[in-house]
């Protein structure tokens, strides 16, 4: 895989997420809940040959959505994958 490969399913699977939460918390925020829900996959727990950036994502995803949860926790706001 190359590095523009690897940085475009980055683009797509984890920094696409932070925009969106970004964008949403604020309004969430003020009126005191919401809810984000992301979408990882099974390939973390697997044998999945050819997968590598795509895995590398997704796991990353699962890491923004567990540290989402305990910024927004606070406020109302549940985040989960």
């Amino acid at each position: 895989f190359t590095a523009a490969e690897f940085d475009e399913q980055m683009r797509i699977n984890a920094t696409a997420a932070f925009a969106l939460a970004r964008a949403c918390a604020p309004g969430m925020k003020a009126r005191g809940w919401g809810r984000i829900v992301n979408l990882t996959s099974v390939t973390l727990n697997g044998q999945w040959d050819g997968y590598v950036p795509y895995v590398a994502t997704k796991a990353a995803l699962l890491g923004l959505t567990r540290g989402l949860a305990r910024e927004l926790g606070p406020h109302g706001i549940t985040v989960n994958a």
